[in-house]
């Protein structure tokens, strides 16, 4: 013991435990020396109750344990900073039940024989300064605070693990991490892991309440989990990157907080790919950047306003897909909700804008464009209501069909020209039309049911069954109906006998037993039946076609 500092001037070699105690105010402990060897745990004492009154320790501790021996600090108070150097493979340790009170900082270095850190595994370690750890070669380290963790740095070329007992885990400078990362906050305070120069080459755990990491090249994660209510700019989770952002752990953000991803190198075809299948972002979701989004998850997904130069894909097993900002997607649109509805409508006010094909896989949908859409292959088992300030039309590949078939549900088709005209198409319900100033073609591998239709331009139907309707239709241009088999050696029969429909343009039929009405004049087009051909007008008929009757 000594009420001064406590100093060397030559190499160290203590086969047992050491105590270094010095009592007087502001005494610093400085074994420096790169040749020490202590085989038995060190036990420190420093004191400065006095600077300590206004929140500055500088009864600071040095200690270089060589690389003879690891360096084992057992149960010390120090009032000030500790500084460890170790070069041994067991690096830098506290012993097993050891308390160690630190009030300044904690740096810990290896720098030999890959040497690990591993300070509070039991939960004995209190740092009220910051840490900076640096291991050496492929060397892990691993730190457990009883309050928080604010890093100084952290450069380790093996796994990391920091563990704030209660608190928040924040840095000042960039980490550096060459294997996988665990951060985790037990109270579920707050990750703040933003600096800009970080690089996580491993996968990253984290569990906290709030969390934003950033990367400078690609991110992982593994099976994380954020659970606090919204904080940076409204997100629980914010992740922005350099390069790609993928999974591979279930990423849980719970708790109503959104979640942010984004990434923002330009130069390269970066992607976001989120596809474990226990992934819940029970708030909002936003991608940034990047040519491919791919989103899994088991629960709801909601999207905020985006702009993507690529695709997008999301698939849930658990819930909706909605929107409550305007989707910008230029390349593919793929939604998977199974089971579930899909409501893809923009802000309330501005719809969304999609430059390649959707595909989606849903209950009810609702899909509201401001330009053009191009449907891929979808299948849809309840409501299907479709508006575009564009046309609406679909692949002609027989694999892209549009499968529509929930009974008694509502088929409505809102813009420009529609042309839903694959042959393998399947629309069980009834098919609504409203179009301006354009024309339509619709197909069905079987029947089809006409629903109440307002079409400015020609109208063109062709069905691999029967032709039917549910409600009036109104077309200004010419109608074109054909029931025929794909090899043309089967008609079928067309009945369309509402009493309000309205043909202003000829109206030509290819079927079996035809039966058509008109409430005004009815002009018949090129006709070719097989069976029966019956026409009731509220007006003239007249003929602008070759009529080819089975029987009248």
């Amino acid at each position: 013991a000594t009420t001064g500092n406590i100093t060397q001037i030559g190499a160290l070699t203590i086969g047992g435990t050491t105590t270094l105690l010095t009592s007087g105010e502001g005494g610093i402990i400085d074994l420096g020396t790169t040749s020490n060897k202590f085989t038995g745990a060190l036990l420190i004492t420093t004191n400065d109750n006095t600077d300590g009154s206004d929140g500055l320790y500088e009864a600071d501790v040095t200690i270089d344990g060589g690389e003879i021996a690891a360096l084992v600090i057992g149960t010390s108070t120090i009032d000030g900073d500790l500084t460890l150097k170790n070069g041994n493979v067991s690096g830098i340790t506290d012993a097993v039940g050891a308390t160690v009170t630190v009030k300044g900082d904690l740096k810990a270095t290896t720098d030999n024989n890959s040497g690990v850190i591993n300070l509070g595994d039991d939960n004995r370690l209190a740092v009220s300064g910051k840490f900076q750890l640096i291991t050496d070669g492929t060397g892990d380290a691993t730190v457990v605070n009883s309050t928080g963790l604010n890093f100084i740095t952290a450069k380790v070329g093996g796994d990391f693990s920091a563990t704030a007992t209660n608190g928040a885990i924040t840095q000042d400078a960039a980490f550096d991490i060459d294997g996988t990362t665990n951060v985790y906050s037990a109270t579920e305070d707050n990750i703040i892991l933003s600096k800009a120069g970080n690089d996580f080459s491993g996968a990253v755990w984290f569990r906290g309440g709030g969390v934003f990491i950033k990367d400078k090249n690609n991110i992982d994660f593994g099976t994380s989990n954020s659970t606090a209510t919204k904080i940076y700019d409204g997100y629980t989770l914010k992740v922005i990157a350099k390069n790609n952002i993928t999974d591979s752990g279930n990423l849980k953000v719970t708790g109503g907080g959104n979640a942010y991803f984004g990434t923002n190198n330009e130069e390269t075809d970066n992607v976001i790919v989120l596809n474990s299948s226990g992934n819940v972002f029970e708030g909002t979701l936003t991608l940034e950047g990047g040519i491919g989004h791919l989103v899994n998850s088991s629960a709801a997904v909601i999207l905020e306003a985006m702009i993507l130069a690529g695709d997008l894909d999301v698939t849930t097993t658990g819930g909706t897909v909605t929107d409550i900002g305007v989707l910008n997607v230029s390349g593919l649109t793929t939604i998977t909700a199974t089971g579930f509805d899909v409501t893809l409508d923009g802000d309330g006010v501005n719809y969304n804008n999609f430059g390649d094909d959707v595909e989606i896989a849903a209950d009810d949908v609702v899909l509201k464009a401001t330009g053009d859409i191009n449907f891929g292959v979808s299948t849809v088992t309840g409501d299907f209501e479709i508006t575009a300030g564009g046309d609406v039309t679909q692949s002609p590949l027989p694999s892209q069909q549009l499968t529509i078939n929930g009974t008694g549900k509502t088929i409505h088709i809102t813009g420009d020209d529609i042309m839903l005209n694959n042959a393998a198409n399947n629309f069980v319900s009834a098919v609504k039309i409203t179009t301006s100033g354009s024309d339509v073609e619709l197909a069905d591998v079987g029947d089809i049911i006409l629903g109440a239709s307002t079409v400015s331009g020609y109208y063109k139907v062709t069905a691999g069954g029967t032709v039917t309707q549910s409600g009036a239709l109104t077309i200004t241009g010419v109608t074109t109906i054909a029931a025929q088999n794909t090899a043309g050696t089967t008609n079928y029969a067309v009945t369309l006998t509402e009493a309000l429909n309205d043909f202003t343009g000829a109206v030509g039929v290819t079927g079996a037993t035809v039966r058509l009405t008109d409430t005004n004049d009815l002009v018949l087009g090129d006709t070719t039946t097989t069976g029966a051909y019956t026409v009731i007008a509220g007006g003239g008929i007249t003929d602008s076609g070759a009529l080819t009757i089975g029987t009248t």
